[in-house]
């Protein structure tokens, strides 16, 4: 079994990459969003790591629905499939 990972913008696919099966689904989910933090400004990283309350935190780093596919992201976005190699 490996973990597929996905990047997209829109419905162009901007790169795939199978990875090690063995990595912890919590490992996938932050390497997902170190991906998707690429893409933001240093101000969108800080406020998406704000306390969930905190008055201008930002969703930018959260899962998006649950289950596998893991997705993280919105254009760019980057998701990551379990699957037999």
């Amino acid at each position: 079994m490996v973990w597929h990972i996905e990047g997209w913008d829109s419905t162009t696919l901007l790169f795939e990459r199978d990875i090690p099966g063995n990595m912890s689904e919590g490992k996938v989910e932050r390497l997902l969003q170190r991906l998707v933090c690429r893409d933001l400004t240093p101000n969108e990283v800080i406020d998406a790591s704000l306390r969930k309350n905190s008055k201008n935190r930002s969703s930018f780093l959260d899962r998006i629905g649950s289950g596998n596919p893991i997705h993280f992201g919105s254009n760019p976005y980057y998701i990551a499939t379990w699957k037999r190699d």
